[in-house]
């Protein structure tokens, strides 16, 4: 992944940099923010190279909403117990 790709990705996913880090860190990222962000701009300018587990995340908040932090949508799932579907 080239950094236009990820700057591309993470705009596609209605992220900027500083949201991406601290999303990154709900999911457990153990960095402190102000590292998380330095990394997260190194790859957005080019310094340094985006490893492919970053590709992989970004590749799994676009299938996935609620792992990018926004709620499932209504009717999505399995239902609730007792809620027949029609």
């Amino acid at each position: 992944m080239t950094d236009q790709e990820f700057r591309e990705a993470l705009e596609s996913l209605g992220f900027n940099q500083s949201s991406f880090a601290r999303r990154m860190i709900e999911l457990g990222d153990p960095r402190s923010f102000e590292t998380a962000l330095r990394t997260i701009s190194n790859y957005a300018r080019g310094a340094s190279g985006v490893p492919a587990e970053m590709e992989v995340v970004l590749r799994a908040m676009e299938r996935f909403p609620a792992f990018r932090g926004q709620p499932l949508t209504r009717g999505a799932g399995r239902p609730r117990k007792g809620v027949k579907r029609g």
